[in-house]
């Protein structure tokens, strides 16, 4: 029986030397720091491209991102430029040094390591890698504004693309002052019957649930070999029958992200309540904004060249104040609702919005 071979182990240790050597010469160039940044520089006027593709689509809730977006070619510019000298400055800095170490891996033979070269080496290797480390750190502090600012609105953007692209694959049909806002995957936590799984929408003026679920057409012994996307509207409530929400979380490891929304009397909400497991984004966030659509305060979104909306866009403004078949009073209307129903003999009237 033979022991373990110390030339093998020393051969191993000589050959990750080397691979810590070539990645430290690759590091020198910081390439992955100027890319980060010259990548979005050079991606500004697709993202702008994007954002007006946006407004074509009458998602009208991008004044934020026009705001985001309006200084970030001269921002961009001035940093990259900041880090190409900052970069050029690091590898003059680096390569000579990973290049030096380099070569002596190279002139240190296999056998040298039972001594302390090999040690010493891979300090020498570890102390220039803080020293680029830091220098990395020293230029992504440069990029970091101009980097995170392009993040955030790409990320808004592509967020407004698919809420458009979902109310458009769910055909709800929307009232010509009504502005798609958000839709979201979610379980109807207390929807009648079961829950259900489908999607939430809210616009300006209310808040839908669409449940959503694949039916066989086609079976061949136990396997399905065709399917369709089923969909049914089960909630449809205007917005102003809101009465609060509240965000919650549920589970000691993969939390879920609950929102019960309570609503008004005259909602006809079964118990008053629906919670919804949100499949996406945070519980918390849609709590703030279906408080904001209900109180208007969402309009502050509204891009500067979309026509002036008050915060009172989507209220009644003419309604029957009785009813024209029993002439019993009639309830007032809220935001978003578009026909009123007698309480005592059920005959709908219409309601004109703003």
């Amino acid at each position: 029986m033979t022991g373990p071979d110390p030339l093998a182990a020393l051969r191993s240790k000589h050959r990750s030397l080397e691979r810590d050597a070539e990645t430290l010469m690759k590091r020198s160039s910081f390439a992955d720091e100027l890319e980060a940044i010259s990548d979005r520089v050079a991606g500004l006027p697709e993202l702008q491209a994007e954002l007006q593709r946006l407004d074509a689509r009458a998602w009208i809730w991008t004044g934020e991102l026009h705001t985001r977006i309006a200084p970030l070619a001269e921002q961009g510019r001035g940093a990259l430029a900041q880090v190409q000298v900052e970069s050029a400055r690091a590898k003059a800095e680096i390569t000579p040094r990973a290049v030096a170490l380099s070569s002596q891996i190279q002139a240190t033979p296999v056998a040298a390591g039972m001594g302390p070269a090999f040690e010493q080496i891979e300090q020498q290797a570890e102390a220039l890698e803080r020293q680029a480390d830091a220098l990395a750190e020293r230029i992504d502090a440069i990029s970091e504004p101009f980097v995170k600012a392009f993040d955030q609105v790409k990320q808004g953007v592509k967020k407004g693309h698919q809420h458009m692209d979902r109310f458009d694959e769910a055909q709800l049909p929307l009232l010509p002052e009504e502005n798609p806002y958000a839709a979201v995957k979610a379980t109807w936590e207390d929807a009648p019957g079961e829950k259900t799984e489908g999607m939430v929408f809210l616009s300006d003026l209310r808040l839908r649930f669409q449940g959503v679920k694949e039916v066989a057409t086609k079976k061949f012994l136990f396997i399905t070999t065709e399917s369709e996307t089923v969909r049914e509207l089960m909630l449809d409530v205007p917005i102003g029958h809101l009465a609060g929400s509240e965000d919650s979380k549920r589970g000691m490891i993969l939390k879920d992200q609950l929102l019960t929304l309570s609503w008004k009397r005259d909602a006809n909400v079964r118990g008053g309540e629906t919670t919804f497991e949100l499949h996406e984004g945070a519980a918390k966030t849609w709590d703030s904004t279906v408080e904001e659509i209900a109180s208007g305060a969402i309009r502050r979104l509204v891009r500067s060249t979309e026509p002036a909306v008050g915060a009172g866009a989507g209220e009644p403004v003419e309604w029957a104040t009785n009813c024209t078949a029993c002439a019993a009073p009639m309830p007032t209307p809220v935001k978003g609702q578009t026909s009123t129903q007698c309480p005592y003999c059920g005959q709908n009237h219409p309601v004109t919005v703003a």
